[in-house]
């Protein structure tokens, strides 16, 4: 990141190779703004590549089974809802989630406030554990490994397309998976918005065999280079 923009010449990434839905969540992923606590992260483009492997592989299953029929908008609506949840933060999806964050219940306990050694809400997309989920279930779905990171995008996925079944709209669904109970999204007409450009990016990249998908190139309104071989 270069004065809030991201900086492709310091990526890894050969921005010329042919696209695949990994790929092209990929670059979206590293086009949001960093969190303010990941800006020495030392393994930061080994975890994204987790991140943006987990959202392609579980948007694909929940529209592999069924539950949603367009995979590029479901992984644009989990890039957004961890952008909103967490940012993406390393210590929140590693499990180490400071006091305020992870929906930690507080008590008073002889006279002074006391919080759950446990988070009620673990992962980049704050996943609460449901009734019928064993504890052993729970706690793998902590951590930054590939498996971890896919089960929550997984469970969050379904969450997010059940929602637009019930409430109609990507903005309800957000507002279900908020409240738990309300479909009225007005107020998360901006975030559904957000998550259908997010979306959109991914369209772009994947619509050319091969492309320089710099973020430059999509932000800027310029038309990417592309070659046909």
């Amino acid at each position: 990141m270069v004065d809030g923009r991201f900086d492709y010449r310091l990526s890894t990434i050969d921005y010329r190779l042919s696209m695949t839905f990994t790929q092209a969540i990929l670059i979206v992923l590293q086009s949001l703004p960093v969190h303010y606590t990941d800006k020495s992260e030392a393994r930061r483009d080994e975890r994204l590549k987790t991140i943006a492997s987990a959202i392609a592989d579980a948007s694909s299953w929940v529209v592999d089974h069924h539950y949603y029929n367009d995979k590029v908008e479901l992984a644009g609506a989990l890039l957004q809802k961890g952008e909103i949840e967490t940012g993406f933060a390393e210590h929140v999806h590693s499990g180490q989630c400071r006091p305020h964050e992870c929906d930690f219940r507080w008590s008073m306990v002889n006279g002074r406030w006391s919080k759950d050694k446990e988070p009620r809400a673990v992962g980049l997309w704050q996943t609460h554990k449901l009734k019928d989920w064993s504890i052993e279930y729970w706690h793998s779905l902590k951590g930054t490994s590939y498996e971890a990171t896919y089960e929550t995008a997984r469970v969050t996925a379904i969450r997010i397309a059940g929602g637009v079944g019930k409430c109609g709209s990507l903005a309800g669904s957000f507002e279900l998976y908020n409240s738990g109970h309300n479909c009225n999204g007005r107020k998360f007409e901006a975030s559904a918005h957000v998550a259908l450009s997010l979306a959109n990016k991914i369209r772009i990249y994947l619509q050319k065999s091969t492309i320089d998908y710099r973020p430059s190139t999509i932000d800027s309104g310029r038309k990417p280079i592309t070659e046909n071989r």
